[in-house]
């Protein structure tokens, strides 16, 4: 849970706030594991930073960094969208494999394909990786959703599960140079 909060608050502090509230939830959450227990810490600090959502994300808008931010990310959704188009479509024009075969070969071009726009995205903007991590995450699911016996699960569920890792790794690529 302690986790999932620090996720919130770097996707949604700016850069400059988020290692100080992280810091100041943290020193918090030092002093309540030792009187509740760190389960009850934990939660305590996950919910302070879900309640922190709201507010920081209205502060993002009022700055306008969140369309900065926004518009890194779909930049880098479109490149890879493009990229996986076009994989596609050449892997169909030569690949006469079977649809275990051809659902492997998919995922393994598409890692490299959403960790480059993962590094564009970065590249653009720091965070933007990670809102394309999200993206990425909630495209899946709809397609998911929207597909439902058209692929295989496992194809779908290794999109869900392999776009956002691969976005991640290419923004750390990209924050680390």
């Amino acid at each position: 849970m302690k986790t999932l909060g620090r996720i919130l608050l770097t996707l949604f502090a700016p850069r400059r706030d988020s290692e100080t509230i992280a810091g100041d939830l943290a020193e918090e959450y030092s002093l309540l594991a030792q009187t509740a227990g760190s389960r009850a810490a934990s939660r305590w600090y996950f919910n302070q930073a879900l309640r922190s959502v709201g507010p920081l994300l209205w502060s993002n808008i009022r700055r306008g960094g969140w369309l900065k931010t926004l518009g890194a990310a779909l930049a880098g959704y479109f490149v890879v969208a493009a990229l996986a188009i076009l994989s596609d479509s050449a892997m169909a024009r030569f690949i006469h494999g079977g649809v275990v075969f051809y659902s492997l070969l998919s995922l393994a071009v598409g890692f490299p394909v959403m960790m480059l726009g993962g590094y564009l995205a970065a590249w653009m903007r720091p965070r933007a990786a990670i809102l394309l991590a999200v993206l990425s995450a909630a495209m899946g699911v709809v397609s998911l959703a929207g597909t439902g016996s058209g692929a295989p699960l496992w194809y779908q569920i290794g999109l869900i599960v392999i776009g956002p890792t691969a976005s991640l790794a290419g923004g750390r690529i990209r924050i680390r140079e």
